[in-house]
């Protein structure tokens, strides 16, 4: 689990409602998205197995973010609001 929650962390701040990688996050003080982050949502976007699961996750975070003290994404928050589609995306990451 803590791999997949890593793969949707790093293609966050990329991913919203209308799945658009290149995306800023939702939490003003996350930073800007490194050419690592687009890549790696694009190419969990286009995975023929898992890429579904992947965009729900994602969407879900970026929708629901939860935004700390300091501005940036809290991960563990955010994570317990989708708690259902990261489940399922680590299920089918590990099936």
């Amino acid at each position: 689990m803590k791999r997949a929650l890593a793969i949707v962390l790093l293609g966050l701040a990329g991913c919203g409602g209308s799945y658009d990688c290149n995306e800023s996050s939702s939490c003003p003080a996350d930073p800007p998205q490194s050419s690592t982050a687009i890549t790696a949502c694009k190419s969990a976007i286009a995975d023929s197995k898992c890429g579904s699961d992947y965009k729900s996750v994602a969407s879900c975070f970026h929708d629901n973010a939860t935004c700390a003290q300091d501005g940036t994404t809290d991960a563990t928050a955010t994570s317990s609001t989708c708690q259902k589609e990261l489940s399922a995306y680590t299920a089918c990451t590990q099936g």
